[in-house]
């Protein structure tokens, strides 16, 4: 029988946990990839009207009817349409702030007025010009946040990159994530780090 000291012990426990991470990244990436496959094959008019439901949704929402600053990502073409979500908070007088890649896993939060305030920027996704006013963390009260996929529970599948769990940490405002029913999982892969989102939005409903 093979006996372990502590320093062993801990470098076996290290070990299986560096596997366990491997394995999840790799269930991850084949998700991703899949999920993504999955909604380049959706209808348009499918896309069109589940977004349009989600969106007016997510406007019902308590959470958006009393928010005064709303963080809202600019949607790339696989993901909901957003445009009608920040139309409406900003003809409501709300202050829109979105995200800005500014460097390997890291992002900013700007204040746009109008879509003119945006410009292609970090893998092709719209971000603010850097002559938008920062936004601070502490100053937003509702987050709409991106996904690949997402189940149920609040479980999300990003891109890959970990901007949105390094930037959901320690967070007090509520976060909401816009998924299309068709592309839901029952199952979501997660890590220790990964950061469960509140409310879950689809065409069908709301889910808390």
């Amino acid at each position: 029988m093979e006996i372990f000291n502590g320093i062993g012990l801990e470098r076996v426990e290290s070990k299986q946990i560096k596997s366990k991470q491997g394995t999840l990244h790799e269930e991850k990436a084949r998700m991703r990839k899949k999920i993504i496959s999955k909604i380049k094959k959706l209808p348009k008019c499918y896309t069109v009207q589940a977004d349009d439901v989600i969106c007016e949704n997510l406007i019902g929402l308590p959470e958006y009817q009393t928010a005064k600053t709303i963080f809202c990502f600019a949607s790339m073409p696989t993901e909901v349409n957003t445009r009608a979500v920040i139309e409406d908070a900003l003809q409501r007088g709300k202050r829109i702030c979105v995200p800005k890649c500014i460097g390997k896993g890291t992002m900013e939060v700007r204040e746009i007025t109008d879509f003119s305030d945006l410009q292609l920027g970090f893998y092709g996704i719209m971000e603010p010009k850097s002559i938008c006013p920062i936004v601070q963390r502490d100053e937003i009260d509702l987050g709409i946040i991106p996904g690949v996929t997402c189940n149920k529970k609040g479980e999300r599948l990003g891109h890959g990159g970990g901007y949105y769990d390094r930037f959901l940490k320690e967070i007090e405002f509520p976060t909401a994530i816009l998924c299309r029913e068709r592309i839901m999982e029952s199952r979501i892969p997660m890590m220790k780090h990964d950061v469960r989102i509140q409310i879950v939005i689809t065409e069908s409903g709301v889910w808390r």
